[in-house]
């Protein structure tokens, strides 16, 4: 408001407030104010009386009625007459009632109708006045519209709030003056309020971001604050619920070493609720799950698509918990199993498909029977097959033989070389080359005798076998 209009306001409500009194020819009026103080949060009521006298010298009708003014709405106004009849001399009161609601677009201040009586028959001969009151407000400011929040939300969707601010004093308020709060799950957002000018409004918004909400019913407060007093001006408050949001995330991770691996399985409730029961699973072709071993046996095995699905079950599983299962896939017992299954085929497959020659000893009183007994598993013929043995110095070679004797014996410092040439060999043909010995001391425990070994050719490629080396007592 400028300058002129603060005067004329100040004017008005010193000269109209009590009684505003003017005489006019031939009738006089007399506007009288009652409560002239307004509050429109508390529906608040004015009234003024107008007291017309008629001095006319016969019977005469006025016409009452008033202009809004500077008060700006038609609709707070009620005259109870607009037209009376006067006997002379008589007087005669009406009544202009004020009555303001709660308006957030009243901006503090004077206001004033403009009230006038004339005569009926004569319209140019009237009377008129301001019949000033004052509006006051409780606050500075008001929330005239608030944004309150829906009545669900899902976790993703994000919470949008605000509210509209206007300056209901004749007072301009600059940038942070007052301030705005909202609290929501035990969390305060505070953002400041622009400048507002006396009658203006301002909106200030808010975006919660709510997905780490849990399930469930929450209240939103949203305080309008003077900032330096940290009083309360306005708060308004509404209630929504975030629905129930279920998501969980799986993991797995694993260590890998040669023949053996380990598997960590996780699941995570990143959703906004408890999961009563979910089931953490994999899968494993049939002929692995022997291997596998587990920190925890799972809880059942189904079949899909030809595949064991190994299924874990976990109950009450909090927000933002996670639950692991370990496994091992071990192959080394496997390897091993398959290890020796090879080397006893192989023995076995060698006996049945090689030439073999085994010595091994009988006692003849005080004699020794040594018996070498060689066999052609091979499944064909070999030719230049020749055996050879060889008798210690502790021992003496007695010379006669039980089986074929050898073809050469040969002697030397250590002992006797023998030599049996047999030649050619048909499959499955098998020779026992006998010979016996006499030990020349007597020896404690017992002695190793030398392996016995066969040598042979198969199409001009030359192979050579022995025998394991036996003990025997020389006592």
């Amino acid at each position: 408001m400028n300058k002129h209009g603060k005067i004329l306001s100040l004017v008005l409500l010193l000269i109209l407030v009590s009684v505003t009194a003017t005489a006019y020819t031939n009738f006089d009026v007399d506007v009288e104010g009652v409560d002239t103080e307004i509050y429109p949060e508390r529906n608040g009521t004015a009234q003024f009386h107008i007291n017309v006298t008629n001095n006319f010298g016969e019977r005469k009708s006025f016409n009452i009625g008033y202009n809004t003014g500077t008060a700006t709405d038609s609709s707070w106004f009620y005259l109870n007459r607009n037209f009376i009849t006067l006997e002379p001399g008589q007087s005669e009161v009406s009544t202009l009632n004020v009555q303001m609601k709660d308006d957030e677009t009243v901006v503090a201040g004077n206001r004033g109708p403009e009230l006038y009586v004339y005569p009926a028959d004569d319209p140019s001969n009237k009377f008129s006045s301001f019949a000033t009151f004052r509006v006051r407000r409780d606050e500075k400011v008001m929330i005239t519209n608030f944004e309150s929040p829906k009545s669900s939300y899902k976790p993703t969707e994000g919470l949008k709030t605000g509210i509209t601010i206007r300056n209901v004093v004749q007072e301009d308020y600059s940038s942070n003056y007052f301030e705005v709060r909202f609290t929501v799950n035990g969390e305060t957002f505070t953002e400041g309020v622009p400048s507002i000018d006396s009658g203006d409004t301002e909106t200030v918004s808010k975006s919660i971001d709510i997905s780490g909400f849990e399930a469930g019913d929450y209240e939103l407060a949203v305080e309008l604050v003077e900032f330096e007093t940290r009083e309360v001006v306005e708060i308004k408050t509404s209630n929504f619920r975030v629905e129930e949001y279920r998501n969980v995330t799986r993991n797995e991770t694993v260590v890998e070493r040669p023949f053996w691996s380990r598997h960590n399985l996780s699941v995570k409730n990143v959703g906004n609720s408890v999961i009563e029961k979910e089931e953490i699973t994999t899968s494993v072709e049939w002929y692995e799950q022997p291997f596998l071993s587990y920190e925890r046996e799972p809880d059942t095995v189904r079949e899909e698509e030809g595949e064991r699905v190994l299924v874990w079950e976990v109950e009450d599983l909090e927000r933002m918990g996670t639950a692991n299962i370990i496994y091992s896939r071990n192959y080394w017992s496997a390897l091993v199993v398959l290890l020796i299954v090879v080397v006893v085929f192989f023995i076995i497959y060698k006996q049945l498909h090689s030439v073999s020659v085994v010595k091994f000893v009988n006692s003849k009183g005080s004699n020794i029977s040594v018996n070498v007994r060689v066999r052609n598993n091979t499944g064909r013929n070999i030719d230049k097959t020749m055996v050879e043995d060889f008798v210690p110095g502790i021992a003496t070679l007695i010379n006669k033989f039980d089986s074929k004797s050898p073809d050469r014996v040969q002697k030397t410092d250590e002992g006797t070389r023998l030599v049996w040439e047999i030649g050619r060999m048909e499959p499955g043909e098998e020779r026992i080359l006998v010979y016996n010995l006499k030990p020349r001391i007597r020896v404690e425990g017992s002695i190793n005798l030398p392996e016995a070994s066969i040598r042979y050719k198969v199409k001009d490629k030359k192979f050579r076998e022995n025998s394991h080396s036996v003990s025997t007592d020389f006592n």
